[in-house]
């Protein structure tokens, strides 16, 4: 490219861009990461076609958009436009060195690599390794928090909260994950990701047990308690995790609410 702002459609991920001037846009069926070499010194990035495909960018100002297929964008650092398009698009936030707030139905952004950052049309959130704040908007969302003591939000919609390993959770519950607006027959809580029995090689299924205590012939269970304090705003519901056969949780997430729940509240 020359001076002023070029757009490059390529159709190769060999493909090797120069230019050194102006603002510049590569355009391409396939994922591109902006911090690969190739791509040095391109500064916006926009997906082609209907392929579920990522989308990452550099440390610089970016504006990244997504094509019409299932897309995952990441930002990085810097101030970025991210913008997710058609599809079921996630944002992903998960390479962020500090924790990060993001509402999906309002668009504001805030701390790690999501400050200054505008998004849109997204149907996922993923934070970071710390404390966040993720609040999803009115369609049905899918909330990851990871690790971090993460204050987890789903708005309107059917939404999942997605929970993809035991260190996304403590054993304690005024220090582990919280789920603001759980609504039973329409959330989830996912569990699928996190192998039930840390014994065996396969990835186990959880068994739902109810309010029974966990017992010591079999790992892979989950059981809840509610918590009755003073003041509805105070109640919550605790979901307890077993994957070794001992009678103590391995993990613990907190509910808002007091809940009964059923089997079908989980992806086990």
């Amino acid at each position: 490219g020359g001076a002023g702002n070029d757009v490059f459609i390529i159709d190769s991920s060999l493909d090797r861009i120069f230019d050194a001037s102006g603002t510049d846009e590569v355009r391409a069926n396939f994922m591109v990461f902006l911090t690969d070499a190739n791509f040095a010194a391109i500064e916006n990035a926009a997906l082609l076609g209907s392929d579920n495909l990522n989308l990452v960018g550099s440390s610089s100002a970016n504006v990244l958009t997504g094509n019409t297929g299932n897309n995952v964008i990441m930002g990085g650092a810097g101030a970025d436009t991210l913008v997710g398009g058609a599809g079921a698009d996630t944002l992903f936030y998960g390479g962020s060195s500090a924790a990060v707030n993001v509402n999906l139905a309002t668009g504001r952004t805030s701390g790690g690599d999501a400050a200054g950052d505008v998004i849109s049309g997204f149907e996922g959130v993923v934070g970071s390794a710390f404390a966040d704040t993720l609040t999803g908007g009115a369609g049905a969302e899918s909330i990851t928090g990871g690790a971090g003591r993460d204050v987890l939000a789903g708005g309107l919609g059917r939404d999942t909260f997605i929970f993809e390993a035991m260190a996304d959770m403590t054993t304690n519950a005024n220090t582990t994950d919280v789920i603001m607006d759980f609504r039973r027959g329409q959330d989830k809580i996912d569990l699928s990701t996190i192998d039930a029995i840390s014994a065996s090689i396969p990835n186990d299924a959880f068994l739902f047990r109810s309010t029974a205590a966990f017992g010591t012939n079999a790992a892979g269970e989950i059981r809840f308690q509610q918590v009755n304090n003073a003041g509805t705003k105070n109640d919550f519901t605790l979901v307890f995790l077993d994957t070794d056969a001992d009678r103590a949780a391995e993990g613990v997430i907190k509910v808002m609410g007091l809940h009964n729940f059923t089997a079908g509240d989980f992806i086990l």
